[in-house]
């Protein structure tokens, strides 16, 4: 038996009832996976900690859950629920009450992404080539980038071609630039989306490569852009894969 108290890894008095432990551990729990979705780099430590938290709760929550289990801890680190003072609830004692266990917890209610919380989460990490990107985030979020930095293209472009000759040297300057941004913007979040299906950006090189090569045959160029729109619209893994951890709206 390691040293760390369980109680205390749960946060619950060592007489809590068994929805007290139930509910804190799902608390914990969510608190725990919300560190373990972070996807930015600097935020690797968080998400170590976290797993090991996770782990570290599971297994105190597998003993304090199981009224056999818990009994024999009780007697370990000599501890007589029975003595201590109780509280008004509505629960039995562990010995008697059906207490939910690690494995048949209760399930919780299945999150959703808002689409102000789509468009939030995809522009915190809009330069990040590193984590997912749920279908959900890419759709809600992604057009409206896309058809505003469309539109300033378009506009700017204009007011250059139709407005000024000759075009000032300082409007390519800023049309070329905004030119790359939204060329890494659309890579960035096309490889968090390949990622949230378990596959590599570097899927997106023979598209682009297809793209960009001129009189390239049409039913070639069709196939790609097929499989390109398959892949961005498939259905996220339905578990942590190695480019980051599953986001909770995806959970089955």
């Amino acid at each position: 038996m390691d040293n760390k108290n369980y109680y205390d890894l749960l946060n619950v008095r060592p007489n809590a009832s068994c929805r007290e432990i139930h509910a804190s551990y799902i608390r914990l729990l969510e608190e725990y996976k919300t560190d373990l979705n972070k996807t930015e780099e600097e935020d690797y430590f968080l998400k170590m900690a976290a797993k090991m938290n996770i782990a570290e709760l599971e297994k105190a929550y597998a003993i304090l859950s199981d009224a056999e289990k818990r009994k024999a801890y009780n007697d370990e680190i000599h501890i007589d629920i029975t003595a201590l003072p109780t509280e008004p609830a509505s629960d039995t004692s562990p010995e008697t009450a059906q207490v939910p266990t690690a494995a048949n917890a209760v399930p919780t209610e299945k999150k959703t992404l808002t689409f102000i919380g789509a468009n939030k989460r995809f522009l915190s990490h809009w330069y990040s080539f590193h984590g997912r990107t749920t279908r959900k985030e890419f759709w809600y979020a992604f057009p409206i980038i896309f058809l505003g930095l469309f539109l300033f293209n378009i506009i700017f472009s204009s007011i250059l071609f139709f407005f000024f000759d000759p075009i000032p040297y300082d409007g390519l300057i800023v049309l070329v630039a905004t030119s790359i941004v939204n060329s890494y913007i659309f890579c960035a979040a096309y490889t968090r989306r390949f990622h949230d299906i378990g596959r590599s950006g570097k899927w997106l090189i023979p598209f682009y490569l297809i793209s960009w090569i001129p009189y390239f045959p049409l039913f070639v160029f069709s196939l790609a852009c097929g499989c390109f729109l398959l892949f961005i619209t498939t259905i996220a893994s339905d578990r942590d894969n190695k480019y980051g951890p599953q986001w909770e709206e995806t959970k089955k």
